[in-house]
Order: C-alpha cells, then sequence, then structure tokens
C-alpha cells in the first residue's frame, strides 16, 4: 500500500472505533434509562454495534451482538420488517464465516433466503443473492 492508501485505511479504523464507541455510549444510556431490550432503539443498536464490530474485524464480538439482536428481537419478532431480519441474518452469516462456523453460517442465510422469498418473491434480487450465495 502506498502511505495514502495506509493512511486512508488509519482514517477508516478511526472512524469505526468512533462509530463502536458512541454506539456503546447510546447502549449505556439506553440501560440508565430501563429501556426495554425489545425496544426499537435497544434492538438498533445491537444492530448497529454488529455491523460497526465486523467492519473493524472484531469478528467474535460482532457475532455476540448478532446474537443480542436476535435475542431482543425474538419476543417481538411479529412487530420487525422481516427483511431487516432476513438482512441481519445474512450478515451473521458473513461473520460466522469469517469465524470457520460454515454449518451455521449456512443455517443462517437458509433462514435468510426462506424469509426473503417469503416478504419479497423468489425472483426478488435480494432473495437471489442469497441464494446463489
Amino acid at each position: 500500500l502506498s502511505s495514502d492508501g495506509d493512511e486512508n485505511n488509519n482514517e477508516r479504523d478511526e472512524l469505526i472505533a468512533g462509530c463502536i464507541m458512541m454506539i456503546r455510549m447510546s447502549m449505556n444510556g439506553i440501560k440508565n434509562q430501563d429501556i426495554s431490550p425489545h425496544h426499537e432503539v435497544s434492538i438498533e443498536a445491537h444492530r448497529l454495534l454488529a455491523a460497526a464490530l465486523s467492519l473493524s474485524g472484531n469478528t467474535a464480538e460482532a457475532l455476540r451482538e448478532h446474537q443480542h439482536f436476535f435475542d431482543a428481537i425474538a419476543p417481538v419478532s411479529p412487530l420487525i420488517d422481516p427483511v431487516v431480519i432476513a438482512a441481519q441474518r445474512v450478515e451473521y452469516a458473513r461473520d460466522l464465516g469469517r469465524n470457520g462456523d460454515t454449518k451455521e453460517q449456512k443455517q443462517q442465510l437458509e433462514k435468510a433466503k426462506e424469509l426473503s422469498e417469503v416478504c419479497l418473491g423468489s425472483s426478488h434480487s435480494f432473495a437471489r443473492q442469497i441464494k446463489e450465495r
């Protein structure tokens, strides 16, 4: 990499670290306000933190946040957009693959495919892309 590439990577890493810090601060505020873990702000915080941790390369912690997301939506899943759940399952599968858990990765992709086909139809581009993975 050129020095510009190194500089860009450092800037990217700093931005991601700042996002992670801000999301964690928000999660502390959510907890301090005694907001339910099943409330949309709690759920969204876990979704965003999983994505940021994944971008940072911290796969193990990202996997934990994905699981927190799925645990939090379990009691309220009929209220959550199924496409959001399918997309989260795809991201979870990606991190599982990075962690070497290909069996669980395939299961998550299958769940995402089923959800997307029911909601969007099997010919929708999102459903087709999941099928191709």
